[in-house]
């Protein structure tokens, strides 16, 4: 099952990455981060150019997941929103 995720848009902004995980619990994303965190993967194969991605198959048997979109310029990706 796909999964359609949006958001708002980043001021100066050019581009977003998606990063999702099974388990936010075990696996939190950490305020003030400065690399992706361990249990979390890009789910899109290329920057995002506007402010919606669909996941496809992102609902298996395996459960829920939950996501992270990130911000790109041209300073490169914000980790910190």
């Amino acid at each position: 099952t796909d999964v359609g995720l949006s958001w708002g848009a980043v001021t100066g902004a050019t581009s977003y990455n998606v990063y999702a995980t099974a388990d936010v619990f075990a696996n939190p994303w950490p305020a003030g981060a400065t690399s992706v965190p361990p249990g979390w993967r890009q789910v899109n194969a290329s920057p995002v150019a506007g402010t919606s991605f669909t996941h496809a198959g992102a609902v298996t048997a395996s459960g829920n997941l939950d996501y992270q979109v990130m911000s790109q310029s041209c300073f490169g990706e914000s980790f910190t929103e």
